[in-house]
């Protein structure tokens, strides 16, 4: 059977659907970990100032004598 243009028209309006569905997931994919890893790097900046308090340590015994310019 041969398909009209009406019916590949359709066809092909799917493939263009299901291409952006694609894009959509990968997109909201890539969003959910950004924002994952944001706020992994938020928790351990926390961490770190917190020990650091717990500690009573500014961090500079650590880095060693800084140099003004």
């Amino acid at each position: 059977m041969i398909a009209t243009e009406h019916e590949s028209s359709g066809s092909e309006n799917g493939d263009v659907v299901d291409g952006l569905d694609s894009a959509l997931t990968v997109a909201w994919a890539l969003i959910a970990t950004e924002k994952s890893l944001n706020n992994e790097l938020r928790l351990a900046r926390w961490i770190a100032t917190e020990r650091t308090r717990r500690d009573g340590d500014s961090g500079a015994a650590r880095r060693g004598p800084q140099r003004s310019s």
